[in-house]
């Protein structure tokens, strides 16, 4: 959300995905979410396993 509004709707990989998203909502990427995207992972992998 900013300003009131939603920005983004989805589950967590798809809205940390979103670069240009967090940007508006003044977030950062997670860490491991850059990560994967650097290592050309096509599927953002969240686990505490």
């Amino acid at each position: 959300m900013a300003h009131g509004k939603v920005l983004a709707d989805g589950t967590k990989e798809e809205v940390f995905a979103q670069k240009d998203i967090l940007e508006q909502a003044r977030l950062d990427q997670p860490y491991l979410t850059k990560l994967c995207q650097r290592l050309g992972y096509k599927k953002f992998y969240f686990s505490l396993e």
